[in-house]
């Protein structure tokens, strides 16, 4: 059961009995000695619970609202926290609120139960909807995924709780993270909203599950009779061979004015049992797909107009889409996560070329680009046996993949072919682009090889010296091995040195010092000098500056929080005469309710970190552009946020995708 406060209202009598069992387990647990060793060593939140003979009172088991619930109940909650800091949890047996559910455990990466305390409901609402989908960063979809998987207790105010739990589904569904959408909805309770019934039938549509879809439309067509289950149901009956049924339905939408042309070609063509192509399809919906797949209808070229990725996600797969169309859709979706990489390996081992191009891939490679030159690139290493043949080729499809904004998942495609390429002197060249490209991808077993070629190669070769010192600050920060004995200074000084004579070198400066200061690393003033005076008007999009200001006033809360002494976080050590007095004083005192003031807790400007609210102002703040593009001062912002709260690894990602794609 999701932990969360206690809200319903118990009865006299319930509560007498509740406050009975509450204070023989405290006073059990005084005598048996054992309460100051579990507190010292519990690693989970102890549960106080009603006794399960009991049962809660029907309005325990609805959905509680969000008011501060019964004044006995807080009480007890107050003396929970003053026995054990906080870490003792009274739940009760409420119905379970679907916009609190998750499947990610702590071990998963669940961003913890309390992630939302102290946000406004009516913020998150307003915002998680808006979150970048289409941004081409892994490191921005997993921290994303976490955001809409981890279970925890719904923000304070939220309109209606359903409101949440669908626009996670929505975002899930966007984003192509299909197994997690479904995922989650099999953690759901089993009563649901006709809105979550919906989203789920589009959610079986995109993946392939028409049986599963038309099941649910078949229960809902009854109870609702919406445009979106009538067409649904038309869709089934047809699957079933119920064509009539479909006709008459049909029928009765034209009359109605059903203005969804799409969905009406796609209907009669599945009747009719004929051939037949649609000229455009604008924006397709999961229904359209699942109708195009069925019917085997050729995707028009307009359909890669939407750039949803779930929806590129569909296009790649379908088996009816030109080749072209299919490896655009399909770098795309991949970018965004959407796609698993190795379809879009299959996609590419599986296009077609001439000998010619065959015999001569960096020729073209030379004068064309696109995902076809890129296809024609990777069939070309898959083939070569000759290391520097290999090499050749995968360089070449990264300096083009760096220029069209799709480095990160070109080099997730070539990831196997990095691996099967032995590091060597012959290769010295080739050294920094597969150190920086297996880096990327989270590979340091198989880039710390490369890294030994250049740092052999460096007393001897002026370019590998060179590759090694622009290369330093970054295996620093990042800890990847053996400069460790050399200071930041240090190690600044000699890539300064190295990178003065290139083309926006300044500009690299300031987003290279910018993300080690950002993660904890002193850069003296003396580097920062020369930045003065730069002009640092940017044409990148910019997030609100409201936006970003609430960004820096969580990141000054959460460093205020972390500054505080640690024993406001830890249990205290209560004598069994004091805690006896502190119980009698709650069931028989009728004092009124216990505030954070009276519990002698230290004041904190928020009373949380906000965890929640943070990642969820992050990932809008960097927006669809991804860490790659993002103006330096909001990276500096979002890093030193995720930082304060504790997700510095997350940040570390974020600073390496920002610096890697930059050619850092």
């Amino acid at each position: 059961m999701t932990s969360s406060k206690n809200k319903p209202d118990f009865d006299a009598a319930k509560m007498g009995f509740g406050r009975f069992g509450f204070t023989i387990g405290l006073i059990g647990l005084f005598f048996l000695g054992t309460l100051p060793l579990a507190i010292a060593q519990m690693s989970k939140p102890i549960r106080l619970a009603p006794p399960t003979k009991v049962a809660p009172p029907d309005s325990a088991r609805q959905s509680p609202s969000r008011g501060n619930g019964n004044i006995a109940n807080r009480r007890i909650q107050g003396v929970s926290k003053l026995i054990t800091g906080g870490r003792v949890e009274v739940d009760d047996l409420q119905a379970v609120d679907a916009s609190e559910v998750g499947i990610l455990t702590y071990q998963t990466g669940a961003l913890g139960a309390q992630m939302w305390r102290g946000t406004s409901g009516a913020l998150v609402e307003r915002l998680i909807g808006n979150l970048p989908t289409r941004a081409p960063s892994a490191a921005m979809r997993e921290l994303m995924r976490r955001l809409l998987l981890s279970p925890g207790v719904a923000p304070e105010g939220i309109s209606d709780p359903n409101n949440l739990i669908s626009m996670r589904f929505n975002t899930l569904m966007t984003i192509g993270a299909l197994d997690d959408a479904s995922k989650l909805f099999d953690a759901l309770p089993s009563a649901r909203v006709a809105k979550l019934t919906a989203l789920e039938v589009d959610l079986r549509f995109l993946a392939n599950d028409n049986a599963r879809a038309c099941t649910l439309a078949e229960q809902e067509i009854a109870i609702a009779t919406s445009a979106f289950w009538q067409k649904s149901f038309t869709f089934c009956s047809i699957l079933k061979g119920e064509k009539e049924k479909a006709l008459l339905s049909l029928s009765l939408m034209r009359e109605l004015g059903e203005e969804d042309q799409t969905f009406l070609a796609l209907a009669e063509g599945l009747i009719s049992g004929e051939d037949f192509e649609l000229s455009e399809m604008d924006n397709p919906s999961p229904l359209h797909l699942a109708m195009s797949r069925v019917g085997n209808v050729q995707l028009p070229g307009s359909v890669i107009s939407s750039n949803i990725p779930s929806v590129l996600r569909a296009i790649a797969m379908s088996p009816k889409a030109s080749i072209a169309l299919r490896l655009e859709a399909g770098e795309r979706a991949d970018a965004a996560g959407a796609l698993p990489v190795d379809v879009l390996r299959q996609m590419y081992a599986s296009v077609t070329f001439s000998e010619e191009d065959l015999a001569n891939p960096l020729s073209r490679a030379e004068v064309e680009f696109g995902p076809m030159v890129r296809a024609l690139l990777f069939r070309t290493s898959l083939a070569q046996t000759i290391p520097i043949a290999q090499a050749e080729a995968a360089a070449r499809a990264f300096a083009l993949a760096r220029d069209e904004g799709r480095y990160t998942s070109t080099v997730h495609v070539f990831w196997p072919i990095l691996k099967r390429i032995v590091p060597s002197n012959e290769l010295l060249w080739f050294a920094p682009e597969a150190l920086r490209a297996l880096l990327l991808v989270g590979d340091r077993d198989a880039a710390l090889p490369w890294y030994q070629i250049l740092q052999a190669g460096a007393a001897r070769n002026a370019d590998a010296a060179k590759a090694i010192a622009l290369f330093g600050p970054l295996a620093h920060l990042f800890e990847f091995d053996v400069v460790r004995q050399q200071n930041t200074d240090q190690l600044v000084s000699l890539w300064w040195a190295a990178i003065q004579d290139q083309p926006e070198s300044k500009e690299k400066a300031m987003l290279l010092f910018t993300i080690l200061q950002s993660l904890g690393l002193k850069i003296s003033e003396k580097y920062w000098q020369p930045l003065i005076g730069m002009d640092l008007r940017s044409q990148k999009t910019m997030p609100s500056v409201g936006l970003l200001n609430r960004l820096r006033r969580l990141t000054v809360n959460a460093e205020m929080m972390a500054a505080e002494p640690t024993t406001s976080n830890m249990a205290p050590i209560l004598a069994p005469e004091q805690v006896s007095a502190l119980v009698a004083s709650v069931l028989i005192s009728p004092a009124p309710e216990l505030t954070p003031v009276q519990l002698q807790e230290p004041e904190r400007p928020l009373m949380s970190k906000r965890v929640g609210e943070t990642v969820l102002l992050s990932l809008l703040a960097i927006g669809d552009v991804g860490p790659a593009k993002i103006e330096v001062g909001v990276l500096s912002t979002v890093l030193k946020a995720l930082s304060s709260v504790g997700l510095k690894a997350d940040a570390r990602a974020l600073a390496l995708e920002a610096a890697l794609t930059n050619g850092l």
